[in-house]
């Protein structure tokens, strides 16, 4: 099961508790920018990629 958010509001910062073959890269970019980052294969994580095109849709 997987989580998806559309907004999280009170984050604070802490350590990482990643898989150990989980890569993350943290950016701070507009939701417009996401999507054009989707059309233009720049974001190939294909979970990222659901939770923009839904919210962009619904």
């Amino acid at each position: 099961m997987i989580y998806i958010y559309l907004r999280a509001l009170g984050l604070k910062r802490g350590e990482q508790n990643r898989d150990d073959d989980e890569f993350i890269l943290k950016d701070i970019i507009s939701f417009e920018e996401a999507i054009k980052m989707v059309k233009m294969g720049k974001i190939i994580d294909s979970k990222t990629i659901i939770a923009l095109i839904y919210f962009e849709k619904f």
